[in-house]
């Protein structure tokens, strides 16, 4: 029986049950075909409970325990509902067992909860403590929050302290914020660390911004100076520098310095050079100098990187100290997706040093990836090194899955025995899963220490 068949089926004995219960059933349970006779029953108990739930619900009750018995006495107790919700819960309460009575509440929340919300929590308050309950608390606050708000909020105040009540907040604190954003902010101010928090703060700060974003930043101003204080400053310049970044930057200029102000700076840079880089890096030169203007120059670099790598390029190479390694990590990453090969030249023009090393690292872990031959060739032009070292290691941990016999042959390279190693051995899990036969006799053959060959040979995935 497909799908709209059975639903037809069950549409007849729904009528026919609504005229005659009793010749419904009669008729329902004469069936030998089990699909058949447990589709009419279900009809039978829709029809009859709209005429007579208690008598509907008290047969449901009757049948063998199991899904089919769960099914009509939920089916019952929905209809019941419906014309008589307190007679229903009265009865409901007193289903046999607790998962029965779960599974019957949960049947009949949906369509109470939007006609009597407050119903709907009393049905709920009769529930075991679990997850059940707490699942459907939120359920009754969120669905009464966007009629009545004020009503709901009072409901989840009074719940006993414990998930259920942080759950519903939660599922509640985006009306809020809509309703009475500065009693949502008083509310989240109090809040202990933690997830209600933050989910609180952040919307608070991302609608408080774009409403007023000076009243939002006093607000922040006055919370304690921690991680939290922080993200919400963070989500507030975030979409009032899209939207007015000179008025951003003259408010993020006023605020203490220290790594919050640096970290406010290249963000408000980053987001103004995604629509004025030249104005977001003009904006950022003339910052003191220091750690802040480091950042924000990172920022405005990036996002013309974004659209402009090479321009952007050309235009970290001028700088010096933190602001040059600053700039080259901004733009890296950008220039490699747009030209890998211009960027390996680019970056062999810079000395031996960390620095160079780290923008080798990002340049071969994606240049590997895209063109293994073209990135091998390039490290056969570096002089032997900690540069080419890395370059060789970041090599072969990204090539390794489609090029194992080029990303072999530049691990051999690596100078320092440990790292080699650990090399070979990325390597050969990945060559053998391709061609074990191949791997097996590259290892062997390879004139490498007898225990180092034995380690490879059992790296096999």
């Amino acid at each position: 029986m497909n799908e709209r068949s059975s639903y037809a089926f069950t549409q007849v004995f729904n009528e026919y049950a609504q005229r005659d219960p009793q010749a419904a059933l009669t008729m329902a349970q004469g069936m030998t075909d089990s699909v058949a006779r447990r589709t009419a029953l279900n009809g039978v108990v829709q029809g009859w409970a709209q005429i007579d739930p208690q008598a509907a619900a008290s047969y449901a009750l009757s049948l063998p325990g199991g899904p089919s018995r769960n099914n009509a006495v939920a089916t019952a107790a929905a209809a019941w509902t419906d014309r008589d919700p307190q007679a229903a819960l009265a009865w409901i309460k007193t289903l046999p067992n607790p998962s029965l009575q779960r599974d019957t509440i949960q049947r009949v929340m949906n369509q109470l909860s939007e006609s009597d919300p407050k119903l709907a929590a009393e049905y709920v308050s009769i529930l075991p403590p679990g997850q059940s309950q707490v699942n459907m608390i939120a359920q009754v606050a969120n669905t009464w929050a966007q009629g009545r708000f004020d009503e709901a909020l009072d409901w989840v105040k009074a719940l006993p302290e414990g998930q259920a009540k942080m759950d519903a907040y939660q599922r509640i604190s985006d009306q809020w914020v809509n309703y009475d954003l500065k009693g949502a902010a008083t509310f989240a101010k109090d809040l202990p660390s933690g997830q209600l928090r933050d989910q609180m703060f952040s919307r608070l700060a991302n609608d408080w911004s774009w409403r007023d974003p000076k009243e939002a930043l006093q607000f922040a101003n006055d919370l304690p100076a921690d991680a939290s204080r922080q993200r919400f400053m963070e989500n507030i310049f975030r979409s009032w520098s899209y939207r007015e970044p000179n008025d951003a930057a003259q408010a993020a200029a006023a605020l203490p310095e220290g790594q919050g102000r640096n970290e406010l700076w290249r963000q408000i840079a980053s987001t103004w050079g995604n629509s004025d880089p030249a104005t977001a890096l003009n904006w950022a030169t003339q910052l003191p100098a220091g750690d802040g203007r480091a950042a924000a120059l990172s920022g405005a670099l990036g996002s013309w990187a974004s659209a402009s790598p090479q321009e952007a390029a050309e235009y970290v190479v001028k700088l010096s100290g933190d602001e040059l390694e600053r700039g080259v990590k901004a733009v890296i990453g950008s220039m490699v997706g747009a030209d890998a090969a211009y960027t390996a030249k680019w970056v062999q023009q810079f000395p031996e040093s960390k620095m160079r090393e780290d923008a080798s690292e990002t340049l071969m872990k994606s240049w590997a990836r895209q063109d293994p031959i073209a990135a091998a060739s390039w490290m056969q032009s570096l002089p032997e090194g900690a540069s080419r070292d890395k370059a060789a290691e970041n090599f072969v941990n990204s090539a390794a899955a489609h090029e194992p016999q080029l990303a072999w042959q530049w691990a051999l390279t690596l100078s320092n025995p440990t790292r080699q190693q650990d090399a070979l051995e990325t390597t050969a899990k990945q060559w053998m899963r391709i061609n074990d036969q191949q791997a097996r006799q590259t290892i062997l053959n390879s004139g490498l220490p007898d225990t180092m060959v034995k380690n490879l040979l059992r790296a096999a995935p």
